[in-house]
């Protein structure tokens, strides 16, 4: 019989520290306040970079003071001159990389044209927003007086809601029993109402609307002194009802004679 030492069958589910340490992954033993620190630097460290330029450029401007002025008893050294030099041009070419990075990643500030089309997207989708209506109710409309108020370039804010009022005096449009309200209400108080079974003469009445107040704007640069200002915004108005009908320029125009009927220019000749 042969005698040895007998090993006994591990049992399923049986414990055994040591063997479970072997076979784990190490775990990572950083020093949880050095990764907090690790953090808060990632943080700020836009405002790290800024402050250390802050410090270098103070130390750089006292210090070439003295030695352009020649005066003695400098309180910086030459190598605290030069060390502040050497991190003043290195937060320099740091901060220069970031921003050409961001820029190239689409993120740095845009250029004034880009702007400009983002507002321009974002009125006209303001504008869209604004003039989603049920589609069994509002969309012939809508289809009709999106292209108009695009065709002469109408701020998305001077166009009407639907059916309901956004109560800053701007107007929205209802329809009740297959007629369509011109609405303006200010706090929760109506005190304008249109109504017509037209859609030209709905059209008509909002483009009016529309066009003065951009005629306001227009106007305003080509003022002459002295002269009224209706004339220039009379003008501009019209311009801008010709490029959508040139019926409702006819009809405009006769709408302000009979206003200038009642209401004539006044002009200050001495401007």
């Amino acid at each position: 019989m042969a005698h040895g030492r007998i090993l006994a069958p591990i049992a399923p589910g049986r414990s055994f520290p040591l063997a479970n340490q072997l076979t784990q992954e190490p775990q990572d033993d950083t020093s949880p306040v050095i990764d907090r620190l690790h953090r808060l630097a990632k943080r700020h460290a836009g405002f790290i970079l800024a402050a250390a330029g802050v410090a270098a450029a103070f130390v750089v401007v006292i210090g070439t003071g003295y030695r352009v002025t020649r005066t003695p008893g400098s309180p910086i050294g030459d190598t605290s001159y030069r060390t502040a030099i050497g991190l003043l041009v290195l937060v320099l070419m740091v901060g220069t990389r970031s921003v050409w990075r961001r820029r190239a990643a689409g993120d740095g500030p845009p250029d004034i044209d880009a702007r400009r089309r983002g507002q321009e997207e974002q009125r006209m989708s303001d504008a869209s927003r604004w003039a989603d209506p049920p589609p069994d109710q509002f969309s012939p409309l809508r289809s009709r007086m999106v292209p108009l108020a695009q065709r002469i370039e109408a701020p998305a804010h001077l166009l009407p809601t639907f059916q309901h009022s956004a109560g800053n005096g701007l107007p929205h449009i209802e329809i009740k029993d297959d007629t369509y309200h011109f609405v303006r209400a200010e706090r929760g108080a109506e005190f304008e109402r249109f109504s017509t079974t037209s859609v030209d003469e709905l059209l008509y009445r909002i483009f009016r609307d529309v066009t003065w107040s951009m005629a306001a704007d227009l106007a305003r640069p080509r003022r002459k002194p002295g002269e009224d200002f209706r004339r220039a915004m009379f003008t501009q108005q019209l311009a801008l009802l010709g490029r959508l009908n040139p019926g409702w320029t006819s009809r405009c125009a006769a709408e302000q004679v009979d206003v200038l009927t009642t209401f004539p220019f006044v002009d200050d000749a001495n401007g």
